[in-house]
C-alpha cells in the first residue's frame, strides 16, 4: 500500500518538504505560491500526523526538531512526545528523548528515557527503546523495561517485551521479574506472558517463586497465576520448600490459592523432613499454612530413617507446630530395629517425644518409643 501525506504542523518557522507532505504554518494554511522545496529539510517544534486509508488517525507525534528525508520518507525527531491510535481512538502515549517516524513501514521508534501509558488498562511502560508498529498493532521495548499496573498493584521486569497494545498482551523476556503487593508475591523467570484484561501470567518455563511474608519458595516447570484469583496452578513438576518448617513438597500437580493460605496437591505427592529425617508419601493431600496442618489422602506412607520405621494408613494428617501425625484406616506400623509389627485403626505419633500410640476399636494397641 502506498503510503499517505505525512503531515507536519509547525509553531516556528521551518522549510516545508517535497511532493507528497503538506506543512501547515500556524494558523494552520496550505500556500497556494510555495515554492518547490529540497527532498531533505529541517523543521522545528513539529507536529507529524498519519492516516490510514479510511482516514483515521494513525499517530500524532510533537518534537521540537525534525529532519526529513524525502528519499525513503523518514523522519529524525528529537524531544518526542506522541500518541498512537487504534481504530481511531488512543491507544498509547509515549515521549522520549529522541526517534525516528518511518512513513513507508508506518513505523515509530523512540529512544531514550521512554515513558509510555496504555491506556485501556491503565498500565504504565519505561524502556530504553520502544518500537511502535501500527499495522502490525505490534509494540517492542529493549533495555531496562519496566510495566506497572497500579489498580491491580502489580509491576514486571524485564529486557526484551513485545506486546499486542489492543489486546493488551505482553511478552517479557530476560531476567524477568513480577511482584504483587497482595498477595506479596516475587514471581523469577526467563520469560512469561501477562494477559492483563484476564489478570493472568502464562509461563512455559522453569521458574521461581516466593511469598515474601510467608516462609515458603516454590520452584516449577510452568504455570498460571491468576492473579485476581490469587490463584497460582502448576500442572507439572513441583517444589515446595519452607526451610524454617524444615519440610518440603513435591509433586506433579499443584494449586496453590494463595489468599487462602492453601495448597491442593492432586496428583501423588512426597513431605519430606530433612533434619528430622521423615518422609511422607500419598496419592493427594492438602497444606494449610494459616491452621499449619499437613493433611494426606490415598495410600499414606511414612518412614523414618532415625530408627528404621514406617506407617501406612489411608489417611494422615500432620500438626507441623505440635509434632503430630495422626494417621487413619488400615493402619499398619513396623519397626525394624525391634522387629515390630502393629496393626490398628488409628495411630498418633508424637514427633517430639519419639512416641507413638497405635489404636484399635477396643481401645489402645501399642504404645511404642520410636528410638
Amino acid at each position: 500500500m502506498k503510503p499517505l501525506p505525512l503531515i507536519l504542523t509547525m509553531t516556528t518557522v521551518g522549510i516545508a518538504l517535497g511532493a507528497g507532505l503538506w506543512v501547515y504554518f500556524n494558523p494552520i494554511k496550505q500556500s497556494a505560491d510555495a515554492p518547490v522545496q529540497n527532498p531533505g529539510s529541517s523543521l522545528d517544534n513539529v507536529t507529524l500526523t498519519e492516516f490510514d486509508s479510511q482516514g483515521n488517525l494513525i499517530w500524532e507525534i510533537k518534537a521540537t526538531k525534525a529532519n526529513y528525508s524525502q528519499d525513503n520518507l523518514t523522519a529524525e525527531i528529537v524531544t518526542v512526545s506522541g500518541k498512537f491510535y487504534r481504530a481511531g481512538k488512543v491507544l498509547i502515549e509515549a515521549k522520549g528523548k529522541a526517534g525516528t517516524v518511518n512513513q513507508k513501514e508506518r513505523k515509530i521508534t523512540i529512544d531514550g528515557d521512554i515513558k509510555a501509558k496504555l491506556l485501556n488498562e491503565n498500565i504504565q511502560i519505561t524502556a530504553d527503546r520502544m518500537v511502535w508498529q501500527a499495522d502490525d498493532d505490534l509494540l517492542t521495548a529493549t533495555g531496562n523495561i519496566q510495566i506497572n499496573q497500579p489498580d491491580r498493584q502489580i509491576a514486571l521486569v524485564g529486557k526484551s517485551l513485545k506486546a499486542v497494545p489492543s489486546a493488551s498482551r505482553f511478552t517479557l523476556e530476560q531476567s524477568v521479574k513480577v511482584t504483587s503487593a497482595q498477595p506479596p508475591i516475587l514471581v523469577e523467570t526467563p520469560s512469561l506472558t501477562w494477559e492483563a484484561p484476564k489478570g493472568i501470567v502464562r509461563i512455559d518455563v522453569p521458574f521461581k517463586a516466593t511469598h515474601k511474608t510467608e516462609d515458603l519458595t516454590l520452584n516449577a516447570a510452568k504455570g498460571v497465576w491468576q492473579i485476581p484469583e490469587q490463584v497460582l496452578k502448576l500442572p507439572q513438576s513441583v517444589l515446595i520448600k519452607a526451610p524454617k518448617r524444615d519440610w518440603q513438597v513435591t509433586s506433579r500437580n499443584l494449586e496453590w490459592r494463595i489468599g487462602q493460605n492453601l495448597v491442593n496437591l492432586t496428583e501423588p505427592l512426597e513431605i519430606t523432613s530433612p533434619s528430622r529425617g521423615y518422609t511422607l508419601t500419598s496419592q493427594r493431600g492438602k497444606v494449610d499454612f494459616s491452621s499449619q496442618l499437613i493433611q494426606l489422602q490415598g495410600d499414606v506412607k511414612g518412614a523414618s530413617t532415625n530408627n528404621q520405621s514406617m506407617i501406612t494408613a489411608d489417611r494422615a494428617t500432620w500438626n507441623i507446630p505440635q509434632q503430630i501425625v495422626t494417621a487413619q484406616g488400615n493402619v499398619f506400623y513396623r519397626q525394624a530395629q525391634s522387629q515390630l509389627d502393629v496393626r490398628g485403626d488409628r495411630a498418633v505419633a508424637d514427633l517430639a517425644t519419639q512416641k507413638v500410640e497405635v489404636f484399635s476399636q477396643s481401645g489402645v494397641e501399642s504404645q511404642l518409643v520410636l528410638d
